[in-house]
């Protein structure tokens, strides 16, 4: 200890009297350090940190599976998995949905879950303070209970304990906040603010058809998620579940932390990979200049091992100078990721799950560590070999020949250096061609100048569709009047952003055969939803403020499902139907109009096939649909001056026609 404490000092007088090295060597280092250290911390909290709950290996995501696309559950399937699954030790389900919260600090618009009453003990959730959900809570015609964040705990209560207890207005319902949530529950479920039960009537449990609910399940004892699928699969056969052309829909079950971070893991892995070459660069670069630093004291090392020094001795002292700048480093490094990581979270994605997680605990230090001391090793033992095994004469050699002869360390680092940043370069020009060819692919749709923003609409307050279409086009006509505001409307779903309902949709005079798939996407929209998102009319004309109850009903279809009604001519003014009692009529006998032909909108990217796709009045649709989206509908305003400018008049125009 005493030997190398001395060589510490030894290191300190040697870098004073290189400072510009010592300080470029410390900053280029901490630099990779602190990239590679905020990155890890992001991915480690968004990958690999385990779930917080008890067993989280044993909890399982389950989805219906139709076409090879997983997505959302019927209640129907929940009930049958809920009472005939024996690989699940429980079972729950979840709806996301947008609610409207009022209190005495003002009325906002939160996420939310919808929630059965098994979810809360299946997590191991346990309320920071208050009580978790009862059965009783669950009970059709039972006050409304809310267990909200511990976010908004903090946030709109100041952390209050006297917030228990207290009643609150949510979607337009009287309802008691019980107990406050842990932050951890988010990460499990959905980022919501607010959890209450869902209620499903015996009506609901036998309903098969419309998916809208998330199911979570508990593996029982050794069962393995390949046995759950399969047991649930029989189940689903037996319940005669089907996808939408006829055939059995199979479902997908897939551990709960894969299908919270599936989607991410390749982006932060490759972004992590990225940035390990960055500091595999600075190692080499910094290598480079030891090499020829060491060079240049050759004949120092010379004369102390003609004086007795040993080369062990000499290997320990410039294996301290060179840890004692990458201890530097990595303490300078730190500081720096702890700023970095916090930008990080500014400028990834906010739907990354657990984003909100990441920050320079234990473990990245502890990577950070560890990345020093490979660099260490990198820039110290490679060249601290190299410089210990001068001898007199080499060094006598050397001096004369000057000390940027030739070497072969240096020229292999080099070379790895070369080698890496070629392969980065390649990389990066192939992402760039790639973001060019996401940039100028078809859309079907222009964001450009365009500000949009969701409204939902209280149960209490809303509840058929007349009353939706009454409050949507008052909305819509008070922001038209806004400067700057030169096209306005609504709609069900805007472009590129995820799914909607559903149906399945035929000429009228085609029948709905078996094994015959005429599923399309289903959007409500309000008049001039084409002229306001830059969408292009083929055919025909887009709807008007004259289609309404009393009208008869029309629709627009989207090119690719015009090919597939007529592959030979025009949809115009033919008339279609729809697959789903509810678009029918009382009678069964409502008839649709085709009015128009829109060019496809590839709202779920260019690498995806576009779906075929129908285009209802918001006016004219079901209120039974609305339910379908939990009357949450989107605001598209285009303007000719900055969109940023339009969120306080437009939040003014919704308050104005209902706060």
């Amino acid at each position: 200890m005493t030997a190398v404490l001395r060589d510490f000092r030894v290191a300190l007088r040697q870098w004073r009297r290189q400072p510009g090295v010592a300080l470029t060597i410390i900053f280029t280092l901490s630099l990779a350090i602190a990239a590679v250290t905020a990155t890890f911390a992001v991915a480690w909290a968004v990958l690999w940190r385990p779930l917080p709950a008890p067993a989280p290996e044993r909890l399982v995501w389950i989805q219906a599976q139709s076409k090879g696309e997983a997505g959302q559950s019927s209640p129907g399937a929940f009930a049958a998995y809920e009472s005939g699954a024996r690989t699940l030790e429980a079972v729950a389900a979840v709806r996301s949905v947008s609610g409207v919260v009022a209190d005495e600090h003002g009325t906002d618009r939160l996420r939310g879950a919808l929630v059965s009453s098994a979810l809360i003990e299946l997590l191991g959730v346990r309320p920071e303070t208050g009580r978790a959900f009862s059965d009783a809570d669950h009970e059709p015609g039972a006050a409304r209970t809310v267990m909200i964040s511990r976010a908004m705990w903090i946030a709109r209560y100041a952390g209050d304990p006297a917030v228990i207890g207290r009643s609150i207005t949510l979607n337009g319902n009287d309802a008691t906040i019980i107990g406050v949530l842990p932050g951890s529950a988010s990460s499990l479920v959905a980022d919501a603010e607010w959890w209450s039960p869902i209620f499903l009537t015996a009506k609901d449990r036998a309903n098969i058809g419309p998916r809208y609910l998330d199911i979570i399940g508990r593996v029982a004892g050794t069962a393995s998620p390949e046995a759950v699928r399969a047991e649930l699969a029989s189940i689903g056969s037996a319940l005669a579940l089907k996808q939408d052309d006829g055939s059995p829909l199979d479902v997908a079950v897939t551990p709960l932390m894969r299908h919270l971070t599936g989607s991410y893991a390749p982006s932060l892995e490759l972004l992590l990979a990225a940035v390990l070459a960055l500091v595999l660069i600075a190692a080499t670069n910094v290598a480079v200049l030891m090499v020829t630093r060491w060079q240049e004291r050759s004949a120092e090392f010379a004369v102390r091992t003609s004086i007795g020094a040993s080369r062990a001795q000499l290997l320990r002292q410039l294996l301290v100078e060179a840890g004692t700048l990458t201890t530097a480093a990595c303490a300078v490094g730190l500081v720096m990721a702890m700023w970095l990581t916090d930008l990080l979270r500014v400028v990834l994605p906010p739907d990354i799950p657990r984003l909100a997680d990441a920050r320079v605990d234990l473990v990245a230090a502890g990577f950070a560590g560890l990345v020093a001391a490979t660099v260490t090793f990198l820039v110290g033992v490679a060249p601290a070999v190299r410089g210990s095994a001068i001898s007199l004469q080499e060094a006598l050699r050397q001096g004369a020949a000057g000390v940027i002869g030739s070497d072969r360390l240096r020229g292999a680092f080099v070379a790895v250096q070369v080698a890496v940043a070629v392969m980065m370069t390649v990389a990066a020009v192939l992402l760039s061609q790639s973001a060019q060819a996401l940039a100028t692919a078809p859309r079907g749709y222009d964001a450009r100048g365009v500000f949009t923003t969701s409204v939902t609409l209280p149960f209490a307050n809303y509840r058929d569709g007349s009353a939706i279409a009454d409050v949507v086009d008052r909305i819509i006509a008070d922001v038209s009047t806004i400067p700057g505001a030169v096209a306005v409307t609504a709609s069900s779903q805007l472009p590129f952003a995820g799914g909607s309902a559903g149906a399945d949709l035929a000429l009228q005079e085609e029948a709905f055969t078996e094994g015959v798939d005429r599923q399309v996407r289903v959007r409500l929209v309000a008049p001039g939803y084409l002229k306001t998102l830059g969408g292009r009319l083929l055919e025909g004309r887009e709807i008007s403020a004259n289609e309404g109850a009393a009208t008869p009903p029309v629709v627009i279809v989207n090119r690719t499902l015009a090919r597939r009604l007529t592959p030979n001519g025009s949809p115009l003014g033919r008339a279609v139907k729809f697959n789903v009692p509810v678009f029918n009529g009382a009678d069964g006998k409502k008839v649709w109009t085709v009015i128009g032909v829109a060019d496809d909108s590839w709202d779920r990217g260019p690498r995806e096939a576009v779906e075929p796709e129908v285009m209802l009045p918001l006016a004219q649709t079901p209120s039974e649909v609305f339910f379908w989206i939990s009357r949450e509908l989107h605001l598209a305003v285009r303007t000719t001056g900055s969109p940023a400018t339009l969120a306080a008049p437009i939040r003014s125009a919704i308050a104005r026609i209902d706060p």
